[in-house]
């Protein structure tokens, strides 16, 4: 028998609700076997005496994301100069951020994220307050591109768009082989399942409008493969909105397909929902 003692916890705020993954892993196995709001865990006595990583997600308005462009043929660091160019457009100084940058496959550009100090430790409290102190936090685009890697079956040509409806925002992370190429943010006032907002016609335009402009860019990079693939995941996503929308935008658009392996079997029916908990659950 294996015992799978170490926790991992992923916590994503969702308007009025805390939504919580989590897994437990060792031996070289990992199961998630968590997936719930901590208002209901919390009735049920689950996660008081709880302990192991913490990881919350951060809104893509709650930072600073640039695309940093670098000539390849440099013989200077490239992380260095990276964070230099970066820095030098950033109000204040360094010490008010949290930085990284993420390269993407060989591309002379790079993304690189700057999150306001004052902001993380806003949230840092949040959770100490809820649960316990947290050991990290992630973009939740980035998330996405986590979860997508580690408990998703491959789906998808090189450039694939990962598109998360939840609460009252959408996040969504391009990848491009595999790695997040261009994410960002922006407000839904389109879907809303529990009030029965439905207002595809609104979401369709905007959403072809931020992915041609944001596929545009990564055409001027260097990026040539075309979108193959939307994944939609959230709160308020379903196979009948994955369906809308692959049908306007002429893109198959599809829910995420789980390894089975990776999660207790009555989880995943509703594991779309907690897409961006189950990132935060695993490194990339």
């Amino acid at each position: 028998m294996v015992d799978l003692k170490e926790r991992h916890i992923g916590l994503n705020v969702v308007g009025d609700k805390i939504l919580i993954a989590a897994n437990r892993s060792g031996g070289g196995l990992m199961v998630v076997d968590t997936l719930d709001d901590l208002k209901h865990l919390s009735h049920k006595g689950a996660f008081k005496n709880e302990s192991g990583t913490l990881h919350f997600g951060v809104s893509e308005k709650e930072a600073v994301i640039k695309r940093v462009r670098i000539p390849a043929s440099t013989n200077l660091d490239r992380e260095k100069l990276i964070l230099f160019e970066f820095l030098a457009s950033l109000p204040g100084k360094e010490e008010n951020y949290y930085l990284e940058t993420h390269n993407l496959n060989g591309c002379p550009e790079c993304l690189a994220v700057a999150y306001r100090r004052e902001n993380i430790q806003r949230q840092i409290e949040e959770c100490k307050s809820r649960l316990f102190a947290p050991s990290g936090f992630r973009l939740r685009s980035l998330a996405m591109a986590s979860a997508f890697k580690h408990f998703s079956i491959p789906m998808g040509g090189d450039m694939i768009c990962l598109l998360d409806i939840s609460g009252d925002d959408i996040t969504f992370c391009i990848l491009d082989r595999g790695l997040p190429a261009a994410i960002g943010q922006l407000s839904n006032d389109y879907v809303c399942l529990e009030k029965e907002i439905y207002n595809t016609r609104g979401l369709l335009v905007d959403l072809a409008a931020i992915l041609q402009y944001h596929l545009s860019l990564l055409f001027t990079g260097g990026h040539s493969a075309p979108l193959s693939l939307v994944i939609l995941s959230g709160t308020e996503a379903n196979a009948d909105l994955a369906a809308i929308i692959g049908e306007k935008l002429k893109i198959k658009t599809l829910l995420p397909e789980f390894r089975s392996e990776l999660l207790a079997g009555d989880l995943i029916p509703s594991a779309h929902q907690y897409f961006i908990n189950l990132g935060l659950t695993v490194g990339f």
